[in-house]
């Protein structure tokens, strides 16, 4: 009965661990590409930024002026992540991502939206560095939009998952990028999402490759966290918006006094997952 005791013990703990090995999925594939904005040479890139926002409570926004709001928020060291972290003493506000596909309509990832998202939050344009080392963010209040209302919404189990978002006036000056409206990217397709990885300032990450995909979504190895849900995914080479990243792996596990990023070989992990843009005109 000891022996049988001991062998069940030894039994459910690496049964515990190895399943926790499993669901721990990481989050950087290979190399960290995340990067600012400022730092973008494409031009296609730099035309997709424009159009992206940050979802953030009202509360975090504090007008300073009649025409200046300060994002205010602790910064990711303060929440209790590692100070080894890049971006740790960036302050990280927003909830989720999301990006224009006209004037003022934006598309998002379906389960950043409860009923009181469009009264509590704003969608925040330009929530981005400036220069290296920038700890403190001012936007100007043409950048700031109310949720008007809801257009559509899916979140499904078979891996649907946007929302489609009317904003309250139009967005100058930004030129969305063409959907994929028919066929499909090629299988060599290279990727860039661009949002807001927990919740800090805009951040493009790309070199992103195909690893499986079916009618409703696909899976990459980009470097993306929570906060990206809703963030735009461009192709490359084909110069569309392809997708609305909306789930992957766990971003981070606890070292014993903080959180650190998961870290992983480009091929492993259990991916990044991006809804076709083409689901929302179903």
């Amino acid at each position: 009965m000891k022996y049988l005791c001991v062998f069940l013990l030894t039994y459910f703990f690496i049964f515990t661990l190895a399943h926790a090995q499993k669901v721990r999925s990481k989050i950087i594939y290979g190399e960290d590409n995340r990067q600012e904005p400022y730092d973008v040479k494409s031009l296609l890139i730099q035309q997709a930024s424009k159009t992206v926002a940050a979802l953030i409570p009202s509360r975090a926004l504090n007008k300073i002026n009649h025409r200046t709001f300060q994002i205010n928020s602790p910064s990711l060291f303060e929440k209790g992540y590692c100070y080894s972290e890049r971006f740790s003493q960036q302050p990280a506000p927003a909830r989720c991502s999301g990006f224009l596909i006209t004037k003022d309509i934006l598309v998002t990832a379906g389960h950043c939206l409860k009923s009181s998202s469009c009264s509590e939050h704003k969608w925040v344009f330009d929530f981005e560095g400036y220069y290296p080392g920038q700890n403190h963010f001012y936007v100007d209040e043409s950048s700031v939009y109310k949720c008007q209302k809801v257009i559509k919404r899916k979140l499904k189990d078979n891996g649907v998952d946007y929302a489609v978002i009317k904003l309250d006036r139009p967005v100058p000056n930004r030129i969305p990028l063409r959907l994929r409206f028919g066929g499909r990217f090629s299988k060599y397709e290279k990727f860039a999402a661009i949002g807001h990885p927990i919740g800090l300032p805009k951040k493009v990450t790309s070199e992103g490759r195909l690893r499986k995909r079916n009618r409703r979504y696909f899976t990459t190895n980009l470097d993306t966290y929570g906060g990206n849900s809703g963030s735009i995914v461009v192709g490359l080479k084909s110069k569309k918006i392809e997708g609305i990243l909306v789930r992957g792996g766990e971003d981070f596990q606890h070292n014993g006094s903080c959180f650190e990023s998961n870290v992983v070989g480009e091929n492993r992990g259990t991916g990044e997952e991006v809804v076709n843009i083409k689901q929302i005109f179903y």
